[in-house]
This record gives C-alpha cells, sequence and structure tokens, in this order.
C-alpha cells in the first residue's frame, strides 16, 4: 500500500511539474515576444530614418545640379555637385542595408546589437570626410556663383549662405538624431542581456 501511494505522489508531481514547465515555456515565450516589440520599435525609428535620409539624398542629387545647370553654372561643377551627393546617398544606403535586413526572430540580441552598433559608429565617423567634401564644394560654389552672379555676386553668397547654414543644421540633426536612437537601441539590447 505505502509503494502505491508513493507511485501515485510520484505521477502527480510530474503532473504538477509538467504543467509547471508548460506555463514556464509560455511566459519566457510571452517575454521574448515583448522583447522583440520593443526592439523592433526603436529599429523601426532608425530604419525609417534611414530610408527618409535615403529619398531625400536621391532627390537632391537628382534636382540641385539641374537647378545649377539652369542657372548657367558649368556643367563640371554639376556634374561634381551630382557625383558628391550621389555619393553620400549611396553611403546611406550601404550604411543601412545591414540594418535593414535585420531579422529579430532569426538574430541574437548580440548580432543585432553589433549591426546597430557599425551603423552607429559609421554615423559618427561620417564627419571625417562629409566636412573636407562640403568645404570642398563651397569653395567651387563661390567660385561658380563668382562667374554666373558678377555684381550680384553678395547677394547670391548670402541665400547660398543662408541655404547652407539652414541645411546644415537640419543634416547635423539628423545625423545626431539616428546616433542617439541607436545608443538607446544599444542600451535596450545591452538591459536585456544582462537581465538573461
Amino acid at each position: 500500500m505505502e509503494q502505491y501511494i508513493d507511485n501515485n505522489d510520484i505521477y502527480e508531481m510530474k503532473q504538477q511539474m509538467e504543467l509547471l514547465k508548460n506555463k514556464l515555456d509560455k511566459q519566457i515565450i510571452i517575454n521574448d515576444k515583448m522583447i522583440q516589440n520593443a526592439i523592433k520599435g526603436s529599429l523601426n525609428k532608425i530604419n525609417m530614418h534611414g530610408r527618409l535620409t535615403l529619398i531625400l539624398g536621391i532627390a537632391v542629387a537628382l534636382f540641385t545640379p539641374l537647378y545649377f545647370y539652369n542657372m548657367d553654372f558649368s556643367i563640371r561643377f554639376c556634374a561634381g555637385t551630382f557625383l558628391m551627393l550621389a555619393f553620400t546617398s549611396f553611403k546611406t544606403w550601404a550604411y543601412h542595408k545591414e540594418v535593414w535586413s535585420i531579422d529579430l526572430s532569426a538574430e541574437s540580441l548580440l548580432e543585432i546589437g553589433n549591426k546597430v552598433a557599425t551603423l552607429k559608429k559609421r554615423y559618427e565617423n561620417w564627419k571625417r570626410f562629409g566636412y573636407p567634401m562640403l568645404f570642398v564644394w563651397i569653395l567651387a560654389l563661390g567660385y561658380e556663383g563668382y562667374q554666373v552672379a558678377g555684381e550680384h555676386y553678395l547677394y547670391f553668397m548670402t541665400g547660398a549662405a543662408f541655404g547652407g547654414i539652414i541645411g546644415g543644421i537640419f543634416g547635423t540633426r539628423m545625423n545626431k538624431r539616428l546616433i542617439r536612437q541607436a545608443e538607446d537601441l544599444l542600451k535596450e539590447i545591452k538591459e536585456i542581456r544582462e537581465e538573461r
């Protein structure tokens, strides 16, 4: 009789253990989905930023040289402007393509974190060649503007400076926003990894 009770107790304990295991598995799945949703929200912001920047870059690369050409700027300056803007659009695509391809269900937090960290580092390093390239373009703009505007050069350069300042502020803010979004996502990933 004693053995029969022990077998019954063992059977009940096994059933309870199985029930607890199923509940725990469900809770882990729910936690994983919550983590994926949190990361997905931050990742979507970064991806939207990259897509918007790429679309704007392509539009500017196509229309700005035409604008300068219609103002009688040299073909060489227009071509240089197009190449510079096309290059920056290409770099935006190259920087973001790894992040755009992230599959939250298939990649680990470490892999996602590495891709986002690489994107952040690239944006931080953009100034190293972006600003010198911009400086050369501004010098060329000043030279070409003097050739085209003649006695109205001061008015032309005032308008160009105003546009350049607005564009510079806008671009710098977009760059800083992406870096901040990447930092926030990396912080989220680090916190999740430390909790596990």
